[in-house]
């Protein structure tokens, strides 16, 4: 397995150590996050990922939640259907 990419190296995060979401919810009740990281995907698809991860850390998305989506995207959360 290749090294672990650093996608940025200072981040604020609305509560240090914890993240937005529990791992245990399957789907995101917080919809202004789920929001953010969605164009966070899109991003990464055109813009790359660096831009990306720049864009999450800009939204204040907790570095744990945007390092699970941008570097580790089978363990994305799945969007409920109809939202």
């Amino acid at each position: 397995m290749g090294k672990k990419q650093n996608i940025w190296t200072h981040v604020s995060v609305r509560e240090p150590g914890k993240s937005a979401l529990p791992e245990a919810v399957p789907s995101r009740p917080d919809t202004v996050t789920a929001a953010v990281v969605e164009n966070g995907i899109a991003l990464q698809r055109t813009r790359g990922l660096k831009y990306a991860a720049d864009f999450l850390r800009e939204q204040m998305v907790p570095v744990d939640v945007a390092t699970r989506v941008l570097l580790r995207p089978l363990e994305r959360r799945k969007l409920k259907a109809g939202k």
